[in-house]
């Protein structure tokens, strides 16, 4: 799975000095409408063989590096064997270069495409021998990408550009205040417009116009009368929020993330103490691409064609949907236009198919308008830290206690790995629990003590998105006059590195 960062490129450099075929050569598989040809169903199919199909964290090409570059090895031994059988002669004694197998000792040779059906008959092996990274030829080289002439001629197909006979356009509108519910809206009053088809109730909390356009069901969805109850979330304002995470900042929680020394009695009695609050904002993902999945539904089977970062997670989200077994419905990945953490979430693609359930046999593509998606965002998580750090009688720090107040995408996402009343550990990733370089727990930073514990405070519809909350306020802090930090330099940007 990728996000449209450039994975199609290094993935398929990973496994071409194994398989030592030129570059040029390298091509994601696609169908007609532009999809990798592998979808999730198939996977399961045949036992997962393509591992796990998701993408977060920019781990598509460190975490598939590995079994991708094996993947290659396995596919040259299987196509060198496949020429040996065929001169009759042993594979050893063969080699290859550029993607053209040689028989040494007789200077015969043949490309993969022309043993490449046979080679489809032979076993793979069981283990293969790697090429050692210092004779690669292609990866870690400047090469161009593969997809860049596609996305400057508008060949690409992305979610949002996918196309179908007699395809209809839905837009939802969802109640803007987030955990509020839809009563009711007047169907008829736009049931006449031009190329309206349908008004259906969503869910509890979402409405939504299919029509045989975009703009003719955004037209209709703007002059929808729609009563909703906002419920306790329209008390809700910045300012509240706020208060919210400003008690945290003092109450009393058991979670602890980082703790060496007695920090709140070098505290107690230091020389001299410095504060500073840091608040991190709710920020929006954003992504260039709205979120849009394409659903046609039957009472035999669901087919999904969606944008999404966890395409078996996507399927499992259509199944359920659907209402349907696992073996009637697939999900066929599309590319995605940016995410950044969104389509983590499968909240889309579930809406895709309650759409095109209530209009069987079509194919619906389902897209957000830019306003719905950014009042639907789930958002950064929102957070404030109070740092207090004991100085002695020459600037030096002596101790350092971070105290975070806010959300962890945890509680939304696997709220079973919850504490009691604290954060997941990932809230604490910003300030090691050793040294990045010795190794040992005493050497985070050059000071005698560090206390960094957190308490959650929940507030709507927080998840996953880059950069940690604690290390937003560790490198924004602005250097004190007269504090000193020996090695780890000044307070507080230096402290995260933790260099012995």
């Amino acid at each position: 799975m990728g996000r449209d960062q450039g994975e199609t490129g290094p993935l398929p450099m990973s496994a071409r000095p194994s398989v030592q075929q030129a570059c040029e050569g390298s091509r994601v598989m696609k169908t007609a409408m532009g999809n990798p040809l592998v979808a999730p169903g198939e996977n399961r199919r045949r036992e997962r063989v393509w591992r796990d199909q998701s993408t977060g964290g920019s781990r598509a090409i460190r975490g598939s590096h590995d079994y991708v570059r094996k993947g290659g090895a396995a596919e040259r031994s299987m196509l060198v064997q496949a020429a040996a059988q065929d001169w009759g002669v042993k594979p050893e004694e063969c080699s290859v270069a550029k993607g053209v197998i040689t028989h040494r000792a007789s200077g015969r040779s043949t490309t993969y495409g022309a043993v490449a059906a046979a080679a489809n008959r032979i076993a793979p092996p069981t283990s293969v021998a790697l090429k050692d990274p210092k004779d690669w030829t292609i990866a870690g080289k400047p090469l161009k990408r593969l997809d860049t002439a596609d996305k400057l001629n508008g060949s690409l197909v992305y979610g949002t550009d996918l196309r179908m006979p007699g395809m209809l356009v839905a837009l939802p509108k969802a109640c803007p205040v987030h955990g509020g519910k839809l009563v009711s809206f007047d169907a008829a009053a736009v049931a006449g417009m031009r190329g309206v088809k349908h008004v259906l109730r969503v869910d509890d909390e979402t409405v939504a116009v299919v029509a045989d356009s975009f703009w003719r069901a955004k037209t209709a969805l703007d002059a929808l009368p729609i009563t909703w109850d906002e419920g306790p979330g329209a008390a809700v304002s910045s300012e509240t929020i706020a208060g919210m995470l400003r008690e945290g900042l003092t109450a009393d929680t058991p979670y602890i993330g980082n703790k060496a020394g007695d920090v709140r009695g070098v505290l107690a009695g230091a020389a001299r103490v410095v504060e500073a609050d840091y608040s991190y904002p709710y920020q929006h993902h954003a992504p260039m691409e709205v979120l849009s999945a394409t659903v046609r539904w039957t009472p035999e089977r669901c087919d999904a064609w969606a944008p999404t970062q966890v395409a078996e997670a996507a399927l499992d989200a259509v199944v359920v949907a659907a209402g349907l077994p696992v073996e009637a419905c697939e999900v066929h990945p599309m590319r995605i236009g940016g995410s950044f953490g969104r389509r983590l979430m499968t909240d889309h693609v579930r809406m895709a198919v309650l759409i095109a359930k209530q209009v069987p046999g079509t194919p619906v593509k389902m897209m957000w308008t830019r306003e719905e998606d950014m009042v639907q965002g789930r958002f950064h998580p929102v957070t404030q830290c109070r740092m207090r750090a004991a100085l002695d009688g020459e600037g030096n720090v002596e101790a350092l206690h971070m105290r975070i107040s806010g959300q962890s995408i945890m509680a939304y996402m696997r709220p079973s790995i919850m504490t009691a009343n604290g954060p997941h550990s990932a809230a604490f990733r910003s300030v090691p629990r050793r040294c990045r370089h010795c190794g040992r727990p005493d050497h985070r930073a050059n000071i005698i003590g560090l206390l960094h514990d957190g308490i959650h405070r929940r507030g709507p519809h927080g998840r996953s998105w880059r950069f940690g909350q604690a290390a937003a306020a560790v490198q924004s802090g602005q250097p004190h006059e007269g504090i000193r930090l020996g090695r780890t330099g000044p307070f507080p940007i230096e402290i995260m590195p933790a260099l012995c």
